[in-house]
Formats: C-alpha cells, sequence, structure tokens
C-alpha cells in the first residue's frame, strides 16, 4: 500500500509501533525523540527525491548522471571536459538539428575537438562548395595555431567529399569604454574600475558567437549594478553613444575601461 511521508504521517506511523500508551504520551521522552525523529526522516526524503529527480534532467543533472544522460544522445564526454562545457555542448547539438554536411554538423565537428569553446559555419563563404568554420577558444577568446590544426586536421575526416573547408580564428573587436561616474562615499576607484571592466568582459565572454551586437544599454546596465557606483552621466563605446556590431567572424574584446570618477 502507499505510503504518505510527511512528518505528521511517519510520526503516526512511529506511533502505531509503539507497544505502550504510555510512551504515546505528548511531552514525553518518546514522543520528542519520535517527533524529531519524523521531522528529519520527511525532510531527508524530501531533499533525497529532489536530488534524484535533478539527477534525471539534462540541465541539473551533473558528473555519472550527466554522462549517462548524455548517451541518450550518443555523446560522450571529452577528457577533462566540466560539466557545463560538456551540457552546454549536448544541448547545443540537440537544439540544432544536425544532417549530412549541413552547417550545424560543422559546427558539431569542431566542438568535438578539445579546446574549442564555440564554432560558427558560414557556408559557401567562397562561392559554390566551399565552407568556413571559425573558432574560438575554450576561453572564448582568439585561438593558437594549434587549435586551428586540429580542428583543421579533425574537419578533414568528417566532411563530405568534394566540400572545401577553411578554418579560421575568430578575429577580436577591441572595445574601449569611456565612463563619467559618480561614486558612493568611500568607494576605491581603481577597484571600482576593475568590477566594471570585470563586468562587461564576463558579459562580452557570454554573448560571444551567440550575439552579434554589443548592446550599449546592457553595458550601461552592468556599470549601474556595479558595486560602489551612484551614478553615471555619461559613458561611450570606442568613442561612440551607439552599440557595437561584428560580423559573423568576429567577438567583442574588452580592451580597456577608463573612469572619470567624482
Amino acid at each position: 500500500m502507499p505510503y504518505d511521508y510527511d512528518a505528521q504521517s511517519i510520526l503516526k506511523r512511529l506511533m502505531d509501533g509503539l507497544q505502550s500508551d504510555v510512551n504515546r504520551l505528548q511531552g514525553g521522552f518518546c514522543m520528542d525523540n519520535l517527533q524529531a525523529v519524523a521531522e528529519e526522516l520527511a525532510r531527508y526524503r524530501a531533499m533525497i527525491l529532489e536530488y534524484a529527480v535533478e539527477q534525471t534532467m539534462l540541465d541539473t543533472a551533473d558528473g555519472e548522471y550527466l554522462d549517462r544522460k548524455a548517451l541518450e544522445y550518443n555523446e560522450e564526454r571529452l577528457d577533462g571536459e566540466a560539466d557545463d562545457v560538456f551540457r552546454a555542448r549536448l544541448l547545443n547539438k540537440i537544439r540544432q538539428p544536425i544532417t549530412s554536411g549541413n552547417a550545424n554538423h560543422y559546427v558539431y565537428w569542431a566542438r568535438q575537438v578539445p579546446g574549442v569553446g564555440a564554432a560558427r559555419c558560414i557556408p559557401t563563404w567562397d562561392g559554390p562548395g566551399t565552407v568556413k568554420v571559425v573558432i574560438l577558444s575554450a576561453a572564448m577568446a582568439e585561438p593558437d595555431d594549434a587549435l586551428i590544426a586540429a580542428v583543421r586536421s579533425y574537419v578533414e575526416t568528417q566532411r563530405p567529399v568534394g566540400a572545401s573547408v577553411t578554418i579560421s580564428k575568430a578575429v577580436p573587436v577591441d572595445v574601449t569604454i569611456n565612463v563619467k561616474a559618480t561614486l558612493e562615499a568611500g568607494s576605491n576607484p581603481d577597484e571600482v574600475r576593475e568590477q566594471i571592466a570585470a563586468a562587461i568582459q564576463s558579459y562580452c565572454t557570454e554573448i560571444a558567437f551567440d550575439l552579434t551586437t554589443l548592446s550599449y544599454h546592457k553595458v550601461g546596465d552592468l556599470m549601474f549594478a556595479v558595486t560602489g557606483v551612484a551614478d553615471i552621466s555619461s559613458y561611450t563605446l570606442n568613442g561612440k553613444t551607439a552599440s557595437v556590431t561584428m560580423t559573423a567572424e568576429q567577438f567583442a574584446r574588452l580592451k580597456e575601461v577608463v573612469l572619470d570618477a567624482s
């Protein structure tokens, strides 16, 4: 028969197992202990059940449970690949269906190479039958020559016959931010500038190959959120009060934050 596992139901079953009515007295030693045990068992079951459910979901599974989940999609973890990186690669495969030799397939092949953080495919970039695959490193930065060579070598073993494939590095678009801000009393301008730089660079990393625009207003929001910033009177991205746009082969890279603090 099914059981309820809330604390009161557990307590009732424990009480039913007592041999003496004396032990059922409220406030007695036995009842106090049973109450504590019932509450702890209920919490423990809830915790175990929640964890078990999380390990069956792709977006929350970790470790060996993520590995098992990935097998449902015929995917295996690369050597040394962290959970978040592996999950992102797996989700990318699911969300971008692969057919023989399509653009998603080239992205998939590129991301099978250890050290690749993201890839973008540009079909017919130099005429019919040509394909360009642009690569970002695992740090979402410009890759080195060795990684490009490794991707080129692997893709050559996978590509359809007749395709002319070029593997290239993503090109950084350096961004300089000039901001005039009022700081909260006691704030250190250098520390605030470093926090602004960290927030902007983190966002640039986040959007690399996902967005082709570094939003002017998003940058403003990020700076406003930095601890120590009381107000911002003006700011520019590369000398302009406008978003920075990039091509399919480019990504935004923070070069410098110039803070005029008062």
